[in-house]
């Protein structure tokens, strides 16, 4: 999708200003073979947060429980974008990532983590070395539990490797209604087809960062119903999540 095109499809939803208008445009763009353009990805994201249906989204545990596709993630500018890396760290190492969104993000600064999910390597015949094939976020409010999940399909196509960050959640105390607090434990690296029968290669305990507790952080819930999550972090980051179907491949 061009840039153009893009502009005019955010343009046009928001003339509308339906939510399923808004939801549409904003999983088509996201959804696109080419890379959205920042602004109108922050734009939609703005105009739903705007109208949340969700009253105190951070309560509802069984709106939040579920497995949801990380469609897009970034900052609201450029400027914002380099903040935000800069203030990742370890969290951006093993977290996986959506695509880098903008056209003038510089690849060869983000951090290992971020380029990690964003893989697409051929092999100079135009088939795949390795590429990334999934992202996701798993969240049990129920339990308190949370994990982000990238999937890499490597060596053309022969093998996936599973990268997946385990952590904590809790209702943040400063804002307990809209905010969770996301403390992570360790990262696995898994190699197979199937990641519930991948061979787990190894699992690194992540309490030796950040003074022995391990990268944490929050993330506000800006908008959350039975299809939709979007949210934004604490280093700054906007994130945009679709429920995956109950019983889905992981």
């Amino acid at each position: 999708m061009s840039r153009m095109t893009s502009t005019s499809a955010s343009a046009s939803a928001s003339s509308s200003s339906s939510p399923a208008a808004l939801k549409s445009s904003l999983l088509r763009l996201v959804s696109a073979p080419s890379p959205p353009a920042r602004a109108d990805v922050v734009a939609l994201v703005a105009e739903l947060e705007a109208i949340n249906p969700t009253d105190n989204p951070a309560t509802k545990n069984d709106l939040l429980t579920a497995d949801w596709s990380l469609l897009w993630t970034g900052a609201a500018s450029a400027e914002e974008d380099e903040l935000r890396r800069s203030k990742e760290g370890v969290g951006a190492i093993v977290s996986p990532s959506a695509r880098v969104a903008d056209e003038d993000a510089d690849k060869e600064k983000n951090p290992l983590g971020r380029s990690l999910s964003t893989i697409d390597v051929n092999d100079g015949a135009g088939k795949p070395f390795a590429k990334t094939v999934a992202n996701q976020q798993n969240i049990d409010a129920f339990n308190g539990v949370v994990s982000n999940e990238a999937s890499i399909s490597l060596f053309w196509n022969a093998v996936v490797l599973h990268v997946i960050i385990k952590g904590r959640c809790s209702q943040s105390d400063a804002r307990p209604d809209t905010r969770l607090d996301v403390v992570f434990d360790d990262v696995s690296f898994k190699l197979g087809r199937d990641k519930e029968s991948a061979s787990n290669l190894v699992t690194v305990p992540l309490q030796w960062a950040n003074g022995g507790r391990g990268p944490e952080g929050w993330v506000e819930v800006t908008y959350l119903d039975d299809t939709l999550r979007l949210g934004r972090g604490d280093k700054g980051s906007v994130f945009v999540t679709a429920r995956r179907p109950a019983g889905s491949s992981k």
